[in-house]
């Protein structure tokens, strides 16, 4: 698969700043939605955890009608963000945003026939800290791409 908007396309070298707004709400990665001012290949690879899930689902994961309720409907899938992200909660204070505590909702119960391998790289790559994201060579290992998954 490949995601394209070449409204937000820049050269592999480009430099910040970059485009303030980003489009397409419902697949923003959660430092996009606290409006960091640097971003790089994470934000695709979350893009993608969210088009997985919507594969599967026939409907998007997390659908916010705006930038504060996109992060509540993340926090009610993803659960809270970990403390441990330390640049997101201070993109979180600079806003003045306080994240909901909320619970981890297993992603089984939202997608019931994805199977464990697709659940758990769609976990990865939602992961909220965008370091902690696989790359997408990561991403093509993983055992979901294996042709003895059924």
């Amino acid at each position: 698969m490949k995601l394209a908007d070449f409204g937000l396309a820049r050269e592999i070298r480009s430099r910040p700043p970059f485009t303030e707004y980003v489009s397409t709400r419902w697949y923003r990665a959660p430092e996009l939605l606290l409006s960091s001012p640097n971003y790089n290949s994470p934000i695709d690879i979350f893009a993608m955890g969210c088009i997985l899930a919507e594969m599967y689902l026939l409907r998007p994961l997390a659908p916010g009608n705006s930038e504060a309720d996109q992060l509540m409907k993340l926090c009610l899938v993803l659960g809270t963000p970990p403390t441990d992200w330390t640049e997101g909660y201070q993109l979180a204070t600079s806003r003045r945003i306080d994240f909901p505590r909320c619970p981890v909702t297993p992603l089984e119960t939202i997608i019931p026939t994805a199977s464990s391998e697709a659940i758990d790289l769609i976990l990865k790559m939602l992961q909220w800290d965008p370091n902690k994201r696989p790359t997408a060579v990561q991403c093509l290992q993983h055992p979901f791409f294996s042709h003895d998954v059924k």
